[in-house]
C-alpha cells in the first residue's frame, strides 16, 4: 500500500466488504433463470465432473474456456440446483473484488476516495444486478482476476520482491485466459504497462525490475498452456480460442437484431453433416468458421460499433456518461493536485497508466459486436477515477464552508447517486425478467421428473437439458426430416422446442405446432410469455 492502514480504515473496509456481501446474498431472491452461455458452462462442468472431460454433446469444446465450468461443475454437483451453481462464485467473487480495487484506488487517491471507489463497484449496477441476467456468469470471475493481477503488479513496480509479485501477476492473467479467452489481453496490456512505467521512471535500480518483468508471459504461458495444447490437438492449429471466426460472423447478426441469420451461422449442418458450431473438421478443411476478412468490412464494422457505443453512452442505464465526468476531472485535473513529491508521482503515474491498461483492452471488442456485459472489464477502473474525481471535487469545496452545507452537498451527492443505482437496478431486473424464459425452465424440470436419467434431449436451449439433469444434443437448422434424422443419429430420446422458434427462426419447423409426425409423441405443452408455447416431445422407439 502506499501507506500502513490504520485500524479504522481497515474495519471500514471489512464493513464495506461484508456489506457488498450481504448485497449479492441478498440479489439473490430476485427471479432468473440460466440461459444463453451460463448453461453451456455448467453442462461443461457436469461433463468434467461426471469423468466426460471437457465436452460438449459429445464434441470436444473449442469455444468456451475450462476454468468457470470446473468451478461451476463442482457446486452443481454440490447442490443440485443450476442457478445456486453458478450464484455462489457470483457472491464470492463479486464480493472479492473490492479488496484490489480498493488497493488500486489507494495508490492514487486518499483512503477516503479508495473506499468510495470500492464502495462504487460494490454496490454498481452493471457488476450486480446485471451480472444475474446477462446470461454467462464468468464476469465476476473474470474481474476479480485482472484486477487482481493488477495489484500484483504495481506491487512488483513499488515493492521489494518484484519477482514474486510478477509471477503472481502472471498466474493470475493465466488464469483470467482459462476464464475467457480475451484473458491474453489483459496480460499483455498489463505487462506493456508495466514496461512502460518502467523505462519512464528511468532509474538505475529498475534494471533489476525490467529482467523480473518477463516473468508474466513466461508465468501467464504456463498456466495456460493446458488449454492451448488442448486446442491445437483437436484443431490442428495454434490459437487462443476457436470460437473467433465464427464470433467474428455472428456480428453481423448481432448488427441486424437477425436471430434467423444467427441461427444459420451457428447450427446450419456442415459438408460432414455436422452442427457448424461444433465441427472440428472446419478447422482441419482451413475453415476457422468465418469468410476470408476483408478489411474495408472489418473497418467499417469497427467505425459502426464504436458510434453505436458513443450513442449508447448517452442512453444507457447500464454506464452513465454523467458517471464519466468526474473521472475526466481527475484525469486532466484532479490527478495533478497530488503529485507534490517526486516518489509519489511515481507511484500515482504508475497506477494510472495500469488503470488504463485495465480499461483499454476492452477496445478489441469493438471489432466483433457491441454488448453491454463486454466492457464490464472496464467498469471498475472507470469508477476507480471516478471515485478519485469525485472525491477531489469535494475537497476543493471552499475552505469558509459551514458543516451544514458540507453535509448537505455530500447526502444531496449520495442521495443522487444511490438513486441512480436503484432506477436502474428496477430497469435492468424489469427488463431480465421479461425476456427469461421461464417455459423453458418448467420444460427442463418436468423432463427431471417424467424422463429417464439416460435420456438426451436436442434442443436449442442447453438450459432446458441442465434443469432436466439429463444428456444435451445439438439442434440443427434443417428441415424436419433432416431434424429429426440427426436427431436419431444422435441418440436423441426427446425433442424441445418452442414457438418463437419454429415460426420466426425456423418456419420450416412450424408443422410441430400442429399434429407432430409419427416419429414424436406429444408429452407436454407450457407457456410464458416471451416465447409463447414450449412443447416437449418423446422420440417413438425403433422411428426411422
Amino acid at each position: 500500500m502506499a501507506a500502513p492502514m490504520d485500524p479504522r480504515e481497515r474495519k471500514a473496509l471489512l464493513a464495506l466488504t461484508s456489506t457488498a456481501f450481504a448485497f449479492r446474498f441478498a440479489l439473490l431472491l430476485l427471479p432468473r433463470v440460466i440461459r444463453w452461455d451460463e448453461p453451456v458452462y455448467l453442462l461443461l462442468g457436469r461433463n468434467l465432473w461426471s469423468g466426460l472431460g471437457f465436452t460438449f454433446s459429445g464434441h470436444p469444446e473449442l469455444h468456451h474456456s475450462p476454468l468457470f465450468p470446473l468451478l461451476a461443475g463442482a457446486t452443481l454437483k454440490l447442490t443440485g440446483r443450476p442457478e445456486a451453481a453458478s450464484d455462489i462464485w457470483y457472491v464470492l467473487f463479486g464480493t472479492l473484488l473490492t479488496l484490489p480495487v480498493y488497493g488500486l484506488a489507494r495508490r492514487l487517491t486518499s483512503p477516503g476516495g479508495a473506499l468510495l471507489a470500492a464502495a462504487l463497484v460494490a454496490f454498481f449496477p452493471a457488476l450486480t444486478t446485471a451480472v444475474l441476467y446477462w446470461g454467462t456468469m464468468t464476469e465476476p470471475l473474470f474481474l476479480l482476476l485482472i484486477y487482481s493481477a493488477a495489484y500484483c503488479v504495481l506491487r512488483g513496480l513499488d515493492g521489494d520482491s518484484s519477482l514474486g509479485a510478477f509471477a503472481a501477476a502472471g498466474a493470475l492473467t493465466g488464469l483470467a485466459f482459462l476464464a475467457r479467452p480475451e484473458g491474453i489481453l489483459w496480460m499483455a496490456s498489463l505487462a506493456g504497462a508495466a514496461l512502460v512505467v518502467l523505462v519512464l521512471r528511468r532509474r538505475l535500480g529498475e534494471r533489476r525490475r525490467l529482467t523480473s518483468l518477463a516473468a508474466i508471459p513466461l508465468v501467464f504461458l504456463a498456466v495456460a498452456a493446458p488449454q492451448l495444447l488442448f486446442l491445437h490437438r483437436h484443431t490442428g492449429q495454434w490459437m487462443i480460442s476457436g470460437k473467433l471466426g465464427i464470433t467474428y460472423e455472428i456480428g453481423r447478426a448481432v448488427e441486424t437484431a437477425d436471430p434467423v441469420l444467427y441461427d444459420e451461422i451457428i447450427n446450419t449442418l456442415d459438408a460432414d453433416g455436422e452442427i457448424r458450431a461444433a465441427s472440428e473438421a472446419r478447422y482441419r478443411r482451413g475453415e476457422a468458421g468465418t469468410a476470408a476478412l476483408k478489411p474495408a468490412e472489418a473497418s467499417g464494422r469497427l467505425l459502426r460499433n464504436l458510434g453505436h457505443v458513443l450513442k449508447s453512452s448517452l442512453s444507457s442505464e447500464i454506464f452513465s456518461a454523467l458517471l464519466l465526468v468526474p473521472a475526466a476531472w481527475w484525469l486532466l485535473w484532479g490527478a495533478k493536485k497530488t503529485r507534490d513529491n517526486r516518489d509519489d508521482r511515481d507511484s500515482r503515474d504508475g497506477g494510472e497508466i495500469l488503470l488504463a491498461a485495465l480499461v483499454a483492452p476492452v477496445t478489441a471488442f469493438l471489432a466483433f459486436h457491441v454488448q453491454q456485459r463486454f466492457f464490464a472489464p472496464a467498469f471498475p477502473g472507470l469508477l476507480i477515477w471516478t471515485a478519485a474525481g469525485l472525491r477531489d471535487l469535494y475537497q476543493r469545496l471552499p475552505a469558509g464552508r459551514s458543516r451544514t452545507v458540507t453535509a448537505a452537498t455530500t447526502t444531496a451527492a449520495a442521495v443522487a447517486l444511490a438513486g441512480y443505482f436503484v432506477w436502474t437496478d428496477v430497469e435492468i431486473v424489469r427488463h431480465g425478467i421479461a425476456t427469461s424464459d421461464f417455459g423453458h425452465q418448467a420444460a427442463g424440470l418436468w423432463l427431471k421428473a417424467h424422463s429417464a436419467p439416460e435420456s438426451a434431449i436436442m434442443t436449442q436451449d442447453t438450459a432446458i437439458s441442465v434443469y432436466a439433469d439429463r444428456g444435451y444434443v445439438f439442434s440443427p437448422r434443417a428441415p424436419l426430416d433432416q431434424f429429426l434424422a440427426y436427431g436419431r443419429r444422435h441418440g436423441a430420446t426427446h425433442v424441445v422446442v418452442d414457438e418463437v422458434e419454429v415460426t420466426v427462426v425456423r418456419p420450416f419447423l412450424k408443422p410441430l405446432l400442429g399434429p407432430p409426425p409419427p416419429e414424436l409423441a406429444p408429452l407436454w405443452t407450457g407457456r410464458d410469455g416471451h416465447v409463447g408455447r414450449t412443447l416437449v416431445f418423446g422420440v417413438r422407439p425403433g422411428s426411422t
